[in-house]
């Protein structure tokens, strides 16, 4: 029994880096930071949201929308990459909004095992430089470990801009990774990652999501979304993006002190995924 739990666990260890070599392919590891959604809404969405007022996701998507934050509250979200135990992805969001200085917000996302890991830690402000434009900046800590070579980290800087240019009309672009700075002592840097989009409100009750993101290096992922109301407290969602070709569905359900949305992904090569994220709003925000 032991010697089969020792060669399945062999297995899995094999098969999880298999896929995380599928994904950051070669020694392009930089841009896997990137490469994975922060929330179970974003997820269902196709990873649109860059310009749509995202909550609790803000500061991760576009901190330009912190500024048009509506309430104050935190986020917990977990997946595995690809269905994998063994890669395991936990994330947490915050904003705090105030009525004159902006809204504030921070982000934490760790993922992978002790072959390899991810931590990124971001901490951003956003402010309106008019009554429907608003500026965000992200300071932001990338963390990479890797078995047998150790660790690397970087200090990276991300800036948005984002406005309400009608009222059923929103657009956000964010440059992540800007200063690109290299991750330790490699010679590599992770890529600029620019991102433009709008949200369209098309329905009475629900969104519709474009986007496009573009890396540095050139490659282009084009990304839609679709969210729909039913009730108050209950919504359907679904995305699409390119690079790779991914369908999303999804759900969620809102409460006055809290949120629980659902996200199913999958994928043109490897396993599917899911998403979940648990939303707690504070009293009085």
């Amino acid at each position: 029994m032991r010697r089969n739990r020792a060669a399945g666990s062999r297995f899995r260890s094999l098969w999880a880096g298999s896929v995380l070599f599928h994904v950051c392919v070669g020694l392009r590891l930089f841009a896997a930071f990137e490469g994975k959604p922060f929330s179970a809404r974003s997820a269902a969405l196709g990873e649109s949201l860059v310009g749509a007022t995202v909550g609790l996701d803000a500061a991760h998507e576009n901190p330009a929308s912190l500024a048009f934050s509506e309430r104050s509250g935190v986020s917990f979200a977990h997946a595995r990459l690809f269905g994998e135990n063994d890669l395991p992805m936990n994330s947490i969001g915050g904003v705090f909004r105030t009525e004159h200085r902006g809204g504030f917000g921070g982000f934490l996302t760790d993922f992978g095992s002790s072959l390899y890991r991810e931590r990124e830690m971001g901490l951003s402000w956003g402010g309106r430089l008019a009554d429907r434009a608003g500026l965000g900046v992200t300071l932001k800590r990338q963390d990479l470990t890797m078995d047998r070579y150790g660790g690397f980290g970087a200090y990276q800087v991300d800036v948005g801009v984002f406005g309400r240019l009608l009222p059923v009309l929103s657009a956000g672009i964010t440059v992540k990774n800007l200063t690109q700075s290299p991750l330790g002592g490699t010679p590599e840097a992770p890529p600029a990652i620019f991102s433009a989009g709008a949200s369209l409100d098309l329905l009475a009750r629900g969104s519709t999501s474009l986007a496009v993101v573009q890396e540095s290096s050139g490659r282009v992922s084009w990304r839609a979304g679709q969210e729909a109301w039913l009730h108050p407290a209950f919504a359907l969602r679904a995305g699409f993006e390119t690079g790779p070709n991914r369908f999303a569905l999804g759900m969620g359900f809102l409460r006055p002190l809290f949120a629980l949305d659902y996200a199913f992904l999958t994928h043109s090569t490897l396993p599917d995924q899911h998403q979940f994220t648990f939303s707690f709003f504070f009293r009085g925000s």
